[in-house]
């Protein structure tokens, strides 16, 4: 008996014995289960044990599975054949942990429809005899804890620009939705590992696949969707427009895949060029109108009748000039954006506030008109009263030569009224707000065109440009 074990040990050493092979019709005279049942978790272990003394002593154990082509997986016995019945355990976490690293085995798992795989145990005893027990392995902690993550077989977008819809294909998303109970609709978009927040998919089936639609789109509102594109489109931009496409929900990404795309980006020349051309475009519709008019409305108005001083005699005003500045800037910043992206709703926050500064300090410098010039206007405005109608009026006469004698209130030439308040030379704070502005801006442009975004101005940026605007308010009203 001795040297017949040692003979049958020796066989099955030199060439294991195959699972394949005719099937007895007879129930197995084994039992196999996972404690006592026939449907088994990840973490439970296989059983095998003898029924009764029919039971031979087992030369090979396969696991079949799979639903249309299956898979024959062969377990290694954990003892030499005897003549003995041996009762075998096996614990299925590291088996499968190994399936998993299989690119077969691996699909076999995901494509269990439901977490459900059904899998037939083949036993081959000494006599060569083939059993064959199903069983049915439960999934569904694979799912839950990550280890079969979501799978994406296809992305349909490209090249894609802002408003276009990625169609992202998920075959194993019912399952994911069954087992893990979440709510695909929730799921984010991550393009070469950035996620962009705020974008909610549209979930649908098509020839039994999961279909996830993401609607491109920047919340200027939102900076973590300002700052995610960023990411993105400081790359594209520079060059390297390909994207790849991942998933992910609130606790953190899902799966990646090499899957992706290219972003529709306008080349560096041709934005650099375009923006150029806009830009002195733009100035010269503002040459037209500001020459037939007389540049009235960036210059100070006092209240003061346009028979007296013409409105193109009079000082330009900074208020109003940064108010037309910082417009200008906004503007070609969004074409910047707009040509290189396709984004043309790009105005966020940071414009706002800048353009309300803007007009804050032209309004500031409004209230601030010099008292002396206040005065005039308003002896003049009552010597016409007094006058009733009699241009000769001496008081009429004297209050008009006042204002017309007035050298400050008429410009100098644009840079020294910007530079000087009424009655001076010069003066620093309008020095210092010219600067902050003129720096502020060229790079606000440089940022929008690298970027493909309005910047997003920090609170410290947005103070400084702030107290420079009071600074030059403030110092008109001393000047008062």
């Amino acid at each position: 008996m001795a040297l017949t074990a040692l003979l049958v040990s020796a066989v099955c050493a030199a060439a294991p014995v195959p699972c394949e092979g005719p099937l007895e019709h007879v129930q197995a005279p084994y039992s196999v289960s996972c404690a006592g049942k026939s449907e088994c978790l990840t973490s439970d272990q296989l059983e095998i044990k003898p029924i009764d003394s029919s039971s031979k002593p087992l030369v090979a154990l396969c696991l079949r599975l799979g639903l249309d082509d299956k898979l024959m997986v062969r377990l290694d016995l954990y003892r030499a054949p005897t003549t003995s019945q041996v009762p075998m355990s096996y614990p299925l976490a590291p088996i499968i942990e190994r399936w998993l690293r299989d690119a077969q085995l691996g699909a076999a798992l995901r494509s269990a429809n439901r977490a459900r795989l059904p899998i037939d145990v083949v036993l081959v005893d000494s006599t060569q005899a083939h059993y064959e027990v199903p069983l049915v392995f439960d999934l569904s902690s694979l799912w839950s804890n990550g280890s079969l993550p979501l799978n994406i077989s296809e992305v349909s977008c490209n090249p894609c620009k802002f408003d276009d819809l990625v169609s992202v294909s998920v075959p194993d998303l019912a399952t994911w939705k069954l087992v893990t109970k979440a709510d695909p609709a929730k799921l984010s978009i991550v393009l070469s590992g950035t996620r962009l927040p705020g974008i909610t998919p549209t979930v649908s089936t098509i020839e039994g696949k999961g279909q996830l639609g993401f609607r491109l789109q920047r919340f200027g509102d939102k900076p973590e969707s300002v700052s995610a594109w960023n990411v993105i489109l400081r790359s594209a931009l520079a060059g390297d427009s390909h994207f790849t496409v991942g998933l992910a929900d609130d606790k953190g990404v899902l799966v990646t895949s090499e899957k992706g795309g290219e972003f529709a980006v306008a080349n560096k020349s041709n934005r650099l060029g375009y923006t150029i051309v806009f830009g002195i475009a733009l100035l010269l519709v503002l040459y037209v109108i500001g020459h037939r008019t007389s540049w009235e409305w960036v210059r100070d108005s006092y209240g003061i009748p346009d028979n007296l001083v013409p409105a193109n005699s009079r000082s330009f005003s900074l208020g109003r000039c940064q108010m037309l500045w910082w417009t200008l800037i906004v503007a070609v910043s969004w074409f910047a954006i707009g040509y290189a992206t396709g984004d043309w709703v790009s105005i966020n926050e940071s414009c706002l506030i800048l353009l309300g500064i803007s007009v804050g300090t032209a309004v500031g410098a409004v209230a601030a008109t010099p008292d002396n010039v206040a005065r005039l206007v308003k002896a003049y405005a009552d010597a016409k009263i007094a006058a009733s109608g009699n241009a000769a009026d001496p008081a009429l006469v004297a209050a008009k030569a006042a204002i017309t004698g007035d050298a400050q209130i008429r410009t100098r030439n644009p840079l020294a009224d910007l530079l000087s308040d009424y009655g001076e030379s010069a003066g620093l704070h309008r020095l210092q707000n010219v600067a902050f502005t003129v720096i502020f801006g060229g790079w606000f442009v440089w940022l929008a065109f690298s970027e493909g975004a309005m910047p997003t101005l920090s609170n410290m940026m947005l103070t400084l440009m702030g107290i420079s605007g009071s600074a030059y308010v403030g110092f008109k009203l001393a000047g008062k």
